[in-house]
């Protein structure tokens, strides 16, 4: 089945940066032509993160509590979406002090 739209709410920030590939070959292959997709994940904008300090570190990844986090810049979403998406809408949220959102609309591009 292909879809109009596929919302991620956190999931690709989880997964390893070897398996982002796989993961945007699955998306495209689900969505209909011009499909829209919704992303929203953490951005290395984040102050404090359970202690951590995404934004001052030189890492992008957090494994924590058996879980791992990538901390995104708006850099890495073009780098990794633009090629096969057109970025309609790219925003920054903050819904506290210390931790940022990127969330992204994205229209995938007829290749």
């Amino acid at each position: 089945a292909k879809y109009d739209a596929v919302v991620d709410f956190g999931f690709l920030q989880h997964l390893s940066p070897d398996d982002w590939e796989g993961y945007i070959t699955i998306l495209r292959g689900a969505l209909k032509e011009n499909g829209l997709y919704f992303l929203e994940a953490v951005s290395k904008n984040t102050t404090d993160f359970f202690g951590y300090n995404p934004k001052q570190s030189e890492e992008d990844m957090l494994d924590i509590h058996g879980r791992s986090f990538y901390f995104f810049t708006d850099e890495k979403i073009y780098d990794l979406f633009g090629p096969l998406f057109d970025i309609l809408e790219f925003t920054h949220e903050f819904p506290t002090k210390n931790s940022s959102l990127i969330s992204c609309i994205m229209k995938k591009k007829t290749v």
